[in-house]
């Protein structure tokens, strides 16, 4: 509906053939409605992905509502991952769920439209090829190693319970693994015939009885970032070398106490591969090379970032 009327505006026309050739293209004097209706036209004529980057999150929020009221794909909007100082655990992983989901989505360029905010894009992710390594896929038929499952849902983040009650959580019954998926608003239970899947069904958690069959369940991981022991080792190894210059290049006593104290605490949890309050701080030694959410999309998606309010 938009496209068609800006089809006719020579700008317009010319905007798209720039696009298409792979150009950048500057546009200014717009107010917000007007900016959001004119990149969705613009996104709805070249037929491809598109990634929108405003300048915050409020910024963000809006133009999801925007673009949601006028698109008929699947626009989605990215959570900014909070930056805590402190230590505090988490009381809710709701929008950590969420992030997750969506880097799926962006993966499998199940989306249209991809809202998230200027602070989103500078975060730092898992490598693409190891996020989907964690995605775990299961059908009727398949032959299942219950111990290995059982491991594989404590790598990606997943809490064994005696009942399953909420996203993240699993539990095990003889042949009847529960796992409550993050990106699915109910859990599913497998049931084993010695090791292979005899069926998988959806479940309700309170009642906990089945509502209906299904042939596939896919798992994403329940954490941002599933380390191996050998990532855990090297990052705690990198922290230590840093933390020994740090030290040394001061001759305030107390200082040095509380920095060897405070972060000895985390190196060590690094090396037990364990996952800790404030573990954030530290992504940036996990990995040899920094990814951004730019990493997660096609490189034919368009890319439209929204200037700073002056």
């Amino acid at each position: 509906m938009n496209s068609i009327r800006f089809d006719n505006w020579e700008k317009f026309r010319n905007i798209i053939s720039d696009i298409s050739n792979g150009y950048s293209i500057s546009l200014n004097g717009l107010t917000e409605t007007q900016r959001h209706h004119f990149i969705y036209s613009v996104i709805a004529k070249a037929g491809r992905k598109a990634l929108y980057i405003a300048a915050n999150d409020l910024q963000a929020r809006n133009a999801l509502e925007s673009f949601s009221g006028m698109a008929a794909g699947k626009v989605l909007y990215f959570p900014f991952r909070e930056k805590m100082l402190y230590d505090v655990e988490a009381k809710s992983y709701d929008q950590a769920y969420q992030r997750i989901e969506i880097l799926d989505c962006l993966l499998r360029q199940d989306f249209d439209i991809a809202v998230l905010s200027c602070e989103s894009l500078i975060d730092i992710f898992m490598p693409p090829e190891e996020f989907a390594a964690c995605r775990l896929s299961f059908k009727t038929g398949d032959t299942v190693d219950l111990e290995k499952l059982i491991s594989d849902l404590a790598r990606l983040g997943y809490e064994r319970e005696n009942e399953v009650e909420g996203s993240g959580q699993f539990a095990v019954r003889g042949g009847i693994i529960d796992i409550f998926p993050i990106q699915m608003r109910e859990p599913v239970r497998i049931e084993l015939f010695d090791i292979e899947i005899d069926s998988i069904r959806v479940f309700d958690p309170e009642s906990q009885r089945s509502v209906q069959g299904i042939d596939r369940v896919e798992i994403l991981p329940a954490k941002e970032f599933i380390l191996s022991k050998e990532q855990a080792l090297k990052a705690a190894g990198r922290i230590r070398r840093e933390l020994r210059e740090v030290v040394s290049r001061t001759d305030d006593k107390d200082l040095v106490n509380s920095l060897n104290k405070n972060f000895e605490n985390y190196i060590e949890k690094l090396e037990n591969a364990e996952y800790f309050a404030g573990i954030d701080k530290f992504i940036p030694y996990f990995y040899d090379e920094n990814h951004s959410l730019l990493d997660y999309v096609g490189r034919d998606s368009l890319l439209f970032v929204e200037d700073v309010p002056g």
